[in-house]
């Protein structure tokens, strides 16, 4: 059986600052539509691209919240969150408590807002814990087992109760392993792979860089600019000097490509993800020493 959690404004706390961060995303992207490109210009739209991401962190959260349900059978309970699950084998589970046994400074740590509880905490008793709620500490139900206590709040917790200590006397017909259920996507190796995601970390900072970089420059530059030089340093191609930014944009679609290449790679092939990532990389190099140049070319052009 399927359990709703106690009803809380959580769900409508999240609508609320999906709505507030949206509009503020909005207020933003109008302002730099007003903008000259120019290092504020760059940072107005970084802003707007931070905003967004917000938005939809904030969008999935809420979405957690209005799919979070606990299901109880005589194998477990299962906590479904999102595309989440947890499960709990009733064969590990020791005890049912009310959440008053928390230490009171056990908090969740982790997005988490008045009336939404999902996060992690460290309990001096229990040890972790891991929070799927929508009611506060004193209202919660604690499912016990030797390694993770889970805080969690159904609509009616005697009748949750009632009905585990029913189908736990009944006896599992299968023994589930205890843990997060993860989908084939969120099992692959890579998203372990710490080294990877430094490299690839790298490759976004030197190409954000680049576009602030770009848009610091612009101001300053002439309407014309040689953008392409011969073998023996003589230009060859001279055009307006939004083009330049068509540097930092094809280092971006360098970088997409490549990680989605790696990430189909990585499994079978792993040192061809860190080839093709460590490319992207060099790539970047190769687009700064461009926009450098011409960047300094330009300048020249604009002293004399």
């Amino acid at each position: 059986m399927k359990w709703k959690p106690a009803p809380s404004m959580g769900g409508r706390v999240g609508l609320v600052l999906i709505l507030v961060v949206a509009l503020v995303s909005l207020g933003l992207f109008w302002l730099l539509s007003t903008r000259p490109i120019s290092i504020a210009f760059f940072f107005l739209a970084l802003s707007v691209l931070v905003g967004v991401i917000l938005t939809v962190v904030l969008g999935y959260w809420t979405f957690g919240y209005y799919t979070l349900r606990y299901r109880v059978d005589r194998n477990g309970i299962v906590i479904m969150w999102g595309l989440l699950r947890q499960v709990i084998p009733v064969s590990n589970i020791l005890r049912l408590a009310p959440g008053t046994d928390l230490d009171p400074g056990t908090r969740a740590r982790g997005f988490t807002w008045r009336g939404y509880y999902v996060g992690t905490g460290q309990d001096p008793e229990l040890g972790p814990v891991l929070f799927y709620a929508t009611r506060p500490r004193e209202e919660q139900l604690l499912v016990v087992t030797p390694s993770v206590t889970y805080a969690i709040s159904p609509r009616d917790r005697a009748e949750f109760e009632l009905e585990y200590q029913l189908r736990a006397r009944l006896g599992p017909t299968v023994a589930l392993e205890q843990g997060t259920a993860l989908t084939r996507l969120a099992r692959l190796g890579l998203w372990q792979d710490r080294w990877l995601w430094a490299l690839v970390a790298l490759v976004i900072v030197a190409n954000v860089l680049l576009f602030g970089y770009t848009s610091w420059q612009y101001p300053y530059l002439p309407d014309l600019l040689p953008l392409h030089f011969g073998i023996l340093g003589q230009v060859d191609r001279i055009g307006e000097r939004t083009e330049l930014f068509l540097l930092p944009i094809i280092g971006l679609v360098v970088w997409g490509l490549n990680l989605l290449l790696g990430i189909l790679f990585h499994r079978r092939e792993r040192l061809a993800t860190y080839v093709l990532i460590a490319s992207a990389l060099v790539v970047q190099v190769v687009l700064w020493l461009a926009a450098a140049n011409i960047v300094v070319r330009g300048l020249r052009i604009v002293t004399f």
